[in-house]
């Protein structure tokens, strides 16, 4: 489960904010593995900065064997 009021003291910064909110809530939505996180992630010229990724896990189908596989996602 989301913690909107947090997340969006986390996305207050981003440009549209509240497109980045809906999206992140659709996604979390659709994906019930799937939660926010703040890290700092550092740029390739050494800027570091707080953003908010996806993390958990993601159900992948495959037709071939019909099996169920979890990913662990960083996003």
């Amino acid at each position: 489960m989301v913690d909107n009021e947090r997340l969006r003291q986390w996305i207050t910064n981003y440009h549209n904010p509240d497109v980045v909110n809906r999206e992140i809530l659709t996604v979390t939505n659709q994906y019930r593995g799937l939660h926010p996180e703040q890290d700092v992630y550092t740029f390739n010229d050494g800027t570091p900065m707080e953003l908010v990724n996806l993390s958990g896990t993601i159900p992948c189908v495959t037709e071939v064997q019909s099996i169920i596989y979890l990913y662990a996602f960083g996003l």
